[in-house]
């Protein structure tokens, strides 16, 4: 098992760092005059970010997913993020359907260009129906799950001095060490 962990998170960071692109010294002097500059009084309209992501899987198994995301930057290199989350998934096969409704809140520090840190932690409400697949002791109807992820990843930009395709891979620190890696395709404006 934890040689599986191991070779998956391998090649998840080579597949993060295979979207990498080199850069040419004029490419990179163009890239940093498209950074928004701090050091300049900017309206609170330009470091907002909004955005999120969304699955869509239809078959025998069907799974939804839609979480839209407000963020602002903090600074040229820090943002701070959170969003609503909405999940709906059925197995027809073993007549399993739930729903969970949630939030998640984030934070992303850029080290370098676009390559980013990233941790969130991601507070579910789960049904009586969940809480029997998880194997959660609770006399409640509904029942809250936090989870803790960690991880990093890489912005592709692509609108204005701002937005852009993030590329996370994040993994479950807390408490359900089972689910990694984690990878979540963004987009914010």
């Amino acid at each position: 098992m934890v040689n599986i962990l191991k070779i998956s998170s391998f090649l998840s960071l080579l597949f993060i760092f295979s979207f990498l692109p080199v850069i040419s010294q004029e490419e990179e002097e163009e890239y940093h005059e498209n950074i928004i500059d701090y050091s300049i009084k900017k309206s609170n309209y330009e470091k907002l970010l909004i955005g999120g992501n969304f699955s869509l899987t239809l078959g025998t198994i069907t799974n939804i997913e839609l979480s839209p995301t407000l963020g602002y930057m903090l600074s040229k290199n820090f943002s701070i993020n959170a969003g609503p989350l909405f999940e709906y998934y059925a197995n027809f096969y073993d007549k399993i359907n739930y729903t969970i409704f949630g939030f998640k809140a984030f934070l992303r520090y850029f080290v370098y260009n676009n390559l980013y840190l990233h941790i969130e932690n991601e507070s579910l409400i789960a049904n009586r129906q969940l809480q029997l697949l998880y194997n959660i002791n609770s006399n409640s109807q509904l029942y809250i799950i936090n989870n803790f992820l960690a991880g990093g990843g890489f912005r592709r930009p692509f609108v204005g001095k701002k937005g852009g395709i993030y590329l996370s891979v994040l993994w479950y620190v807390y408490p359900y060490f089972d689910y990694n890696p984690k990878i979540r395709i963004d987009f914010m404006f």
